[in-house]
């Protein structure tokens, strides 16, 4: 029998938890706990098969990453609605996303950019490409949540400029913090962590 690693304990962890929550939402006829459930558990599959469809190994660490972030933005966020005693609560996820979506980007190098020619990139070249696709990446969530207001009412931005302009610049400082490990570790090797990540494009399996 193939060993549980921590990163599917943590998965099947939370998605139990979800389940109690979304069996405790149907009886009580809760449709918000209801929808905020199946959101969680679908994303949690999504993101697990974007790894198997673009066979990228699944790292544990890397995956961990992902479903804690998933579990931060999602049951915490969400199901337990910690946005009542820390409104501050969307800027520090919009902060790690920045990172996530940056370390994201290494991921597309791997698939769009030969082995032989990737191994020979300079640390500078991953750590602005960390940042420019990182801060892409959030423009476009803001384009999203924007669209989502305007069309069907959603109050994801909460019609001011003032938190689209908070969300971005904290997942670009998000993109930098990254940058900088990412730097460090193609540079000196540091950060065991961003190895784990970065250690793909050199997997001559994919």
């Amino acid at each position: 029998m193939k060993k549980l690693t921590y990163d599917w304990l943590f998965t099947l962890t939370m998605a139990l938890i979800t389940l109690g929550v979304l069996i405790w939402g149907i009886f009580n006829g809760d449709q918000i706990k209801i929808f905020d459930s199946v959101l969680l558990l679908i994303t949690s599959g999504i993101t697990i098969g974007f790894f198997k469809l673009l066979r990228i190994p699944l790292i544990p660490s890397v995956h961990f990453v992902a479903q804690f972030f998933i579990f931060l933005a999602l049951f915490v966020g969400k199901i337990i609605n910690i946005y009542l005693y820390f409104p501050w609560w969307d800027t520090f996820l919009h902060a790690i996303s920045g990172g996530i979506l940056g370390l994201a980007g290494v991921l597309v190098l791997s698939l769009l950019i030969p082995k032989p020619v990737i191994r020979q990139l300079s640390p500078w070249f991953f750590a602005l490409f960390v940042v420019f696709f990182g801060t892409a990446m959030a423009g476009f969530w803001e384009i999203y949540e924007f669209l989502g207001d305007s069309w069907f009412g959603f109050q994801s931005q909460g019609n001011s400029l003032w938190d689209t302009m908070i969300d971005l610049t904290m997942g670009t400082i998000g993109t930098i913090i990254t940058a900088w490990f990412v730097y460090r570790y193609q540079s000196h090797g540091k950060y065991q962590l961003i190895g784990d990540v970065l250690k793909l494009y050199d997997d001559d399996s994919m």
